[in-house]
């Protein structure tokens, strides 16, 4: 939920700045009227402030294997050193037991791309 800040204006000449507490920008128009009924206006100015949800850890596991490897990898290559090291590890080992690139790919959360081209640079059909 964020919330938003609103302008709301009865047609009186007297507009009043609220927040209101909603998941996007047409909720909480539909919201401002449905708690200032007999607005004629409500402009909502923007986000005043916004609740994001914590990046999770990416916990990467085979189920026919028991190794795993836990990285806070993101897109864009901003793992740590030795946690991309192992990533790539687990990626050339999951390419040899005759995985796709997209199956690898949506496993460990990165791109296609990047899979094609760990497998070039480390020489792994």
């Amino acid at each position: 939920m964020n919330t938003y800040k609103a302008v709301v204006s009865f047609g009186d000449g007297r507009p009043f700045e609220t927040t209101i507490e909603a998941k996007n920008g047409q909720e909480a128009h539909d919201s401002g009227f449905r708690v200032h009924p007999g607005a004629r206006v409500i402009r909502i100015l923007g986000v005043f402030s916004e609740h994001l949800p914590p990046t999770p850890k990416i916990a990467f596991s085979s189920p026919s294997k028991k190794k795993s490897v836990t990285a806070s990898c993101r897109r864009g290559g901003s793992c740590f050193p030795f946690a991309k090291k192992k990533v790539i590890e687990r990626a050339i080992e999951m390419r040899k037991d005759g995985m796709s690139y997209l199956n690898i790919s949506i496993e460990l959360g990165v791109g296609k791309t990047t899979v094609r081209k760990w497998m070039l640079k480390a020489k792994v059909p």
